[in-house]
């Protein structure tokens, strides 16, 4: 049985991939009428699939290997810029779950690369009260960049998929007494597959992201369908049927 569920911010919470993506694409198309060569800014749906999860930054590294720093700031600076346009919707379902999770005694954490902009979001849902414990990363940048949304928000040195991320959140679990094999990541990436994998702890893909099927799970990451749902709208049933909940 699954006491803590650990869910990714980003894709199985928010529905952030349309304003993202199309942040990458619009920063991309900015490039290209500044001269950069097409060869240095190719990019196709594997793209996305493959590097989507890692910080915004590193994600932007991964996809256009060839461009230098300027280059890769306006493609970051699109995706800051729009994402703070307007509220982003959550995935159909979510305040729903999460409060079923609550009813049912459920330990709840949130797992997040972001360490800004999440007071611009938190302030649109009733979010806080529905996690015990979230934690961010904490890069190198000024204590002020640093936002803390929750009563219980931890910092971490690390991001997915280093299995060192996981490390704030395991140790506060062991002092509640819930092991690794009472605890389950939900995540939409391939980074966040490969982190649960790394650190030996559950995993559950959500078809919310970059990887919106079973098919493509099985695919890329060599998941088992039986541990991927369309969103965390099903993840009450899911825990039901398979988790013995």
């Amino acid at each position: 049985m699954f006491k803590l569920i650990i869910f990714d911010f980003d894709g199985p919470i928010l529905d952030s991939l349309k304003r993202s993506k199309n942040s990458v694409l619009q920063g991309r198309k900015l490039l290209i009428k500044k001269g950069v060569p097409l060869k240095r800014v190719r990019i196709t749906k594997e793209t996305f699939i493959k590097y989507w999860g890692y910080p915004g930054y590193r994600t932007s590294e991964l996809m256009f290997p060839d461009l230098t720093k300027e280059e890769l700031r306006v493609i970051t600076d699109c995706w800051v810029r729009n994402e703070l346009k307007r509220k982003i919707p959550l995935v159909r379902g979510t305040l729903k779950t999460l409060r079923y999770l609550r009813k049912r005694k459920k330990v709840i954490a949130l797992l997040t690369a972001r360490f800004r902009n999440l007071s611009f979001h938190f302030k649109n849902y009733p979010l806080e009260n529905l996690f015990d414990i979230i934690q961010s990363w904490r890069p190198s940048v000024r204590q002020s960049e640093i936002e803390r949304v929750h009563n219980n928000h931890i910092f971490c040195n690390y991001h997915k998929p280093n299995p060192n991320v996981l490390n704030p959140i395991l140790k506060w679990a062991a002092r509640k007494g819930i092991s690794k094999k009472e605890m389950i990541l939900i995540d939409d990436t391939l980074v966040g597959l490969e982190t649960a994998r790394r650190t030996k702890i559950a995993f559950l893909g959500v078809c919310t992201g970059p990887i919106d099927s079973k098919n493509k799970w099985k695919r890329y990451g060599n998941l088992n369908g039986k541990y991927v749902i369309n969103s965390i709208a099903e993840l009450p049933k899911w825990l039901e049927k398979c988790a013995g909940t």
